[in-house]
């Protein structure tokens, strides 16, 4: 008798969990438009020169993080277009290539000097023409955390692994059904538009759960310099349009995340020192978006991070530099 009621037992236990309600609707995953700079090359190298003159750039003197704010400097280095464009052709032109002892890439005066395979060669005189042609651009972005629902009538249709997660491009339209509250005008989540020129690298603070002390180091010109700890999550980006009479922007990605697990207590002889341990990931691509469609870039799960949310979404547009307050 006591296997019959515990198959009835488990029949009715069965019978009475809910059946997982399935999207009524599953948003694609638009098809991945190939970068124009991107190529895998074994050929033999060859050495080439490109002049940039010192008012290749439009504006002052830009470099990695900085807005493009007027810079109030005494002193303009006027090698700094030669030096910012070889930092962007080393970032967005076949990237892994540079680690090949046969390639190089480096400054003479006010030439960029390309030691690369032929092909790679074209994509960089490609870029330069593309950096030259969107002097008096910029490029907006804007990134929203979003909520996939685990139930409801919208889902998504797949996700493409990259480095450290899942992620895909979209319409921005079928993005705001996913999670219409992320989109929202009243959502406090979202960053706020970040303007930056065509090529050059951003980093966002998109959530900064805590600060922490990590020690310090003394000096003997002044007070000692104090170690600092960002715990959260910061969004590493730069971006190009995909040719020089393109719409879509070739998006480069990079998302740190930083979570506290616990505190140390290391006893030393002056007492007890309090050490953070942090548990650190990357999530990180290269996406081409065309107007109109964002990023959504899903983490793979980190242990002790609190869920702050599972995915982000990233939108990026070019600008006249002239619209940028409008």
């Amino acid at each position: 008798m006591k296997p019959t009621w515990v198959a009835v037992l488990l029949l009715a236990a069965s019978c009475a969990a809910p059946a997982a309600r399935k999207p009524d609707v599953f948003i694609p995953i638009q098809p991945a438009e190939p970068s124009v700079f991107d190529v895998d090359s074994v050929a033999d190298s060859e050495t080439r020169r490109y002049q940039i003159p010192e008012d290749f750039f439009r504006g002052p003197p830009r470099g990695a993080f900085i807005n493009p704010e007027p810079q109030i400097t005494e002193y303009i280095d006027p090698l700094w277009p030669v030096v910012h464009v070889a930092e962007i052709v080393r970032s967005m032109v076949a990237p892994r290539s540079w680690e090949d002892p046969r390639r190089a890439l480096y400054v003479v005066r006010d030439e960029l000097v390309v030691r690369h395979a032929a092909d790679v060669q074209e994509r960089v005189a490609n870029l330069i023409d593309t950096l030259k042609s969107h002097r008096s651009k910029l490029i907006r972005f804007r990134a929203w955390p979003v909520v996939i629902p685990a139930q409801g009538g919208v889902g998504i249709e797949r996700l493409e692994r990259v480095s450290g997660g899942l992620a895909g491009v979209f319409e921005m339209s079928d993005l705001r059904l996913l999670d219409p509250k992320a989109f929202s005008r009243t959502s406090a989540s979202a960053t706020p538009n970040i303007f930056v020129f065509v090529g050059q690298a951003s980093q966002v603070l998109v959530r900064q759960s805590k600060v922490l002390i990590e020690g310090y180091e003394p000096r003997e010109d002044g007070p000692a310099q104090i170690g600092v700890l960002h715990h959260g999550l910061t969004l590493n980006l730069r971006g190009v349009p995909n040719g020089p009479a393109s719409e879509a922007l070739l998006i480069d990605v990079t998302l740190e995340r930083r979570n506290l697990q616990s505190i140390r207590d290391l006893p030393l002889g002056a007492g007890i020192v309090h050490r953070p341990e942090l548990a650190e990931s990357r999530t990180s691509g290269r996406f081409v978006v065309a107007p109109g469609r964002a990023i959504l870039l899903v983490p793979h799960a980190t242990p002790g991070a609190s869920l702050w949310a599972e995915a982000l979404a990233i939108e990026a547009e070019t600008v006249d530099l002239e619209e940028r307050d409008k």
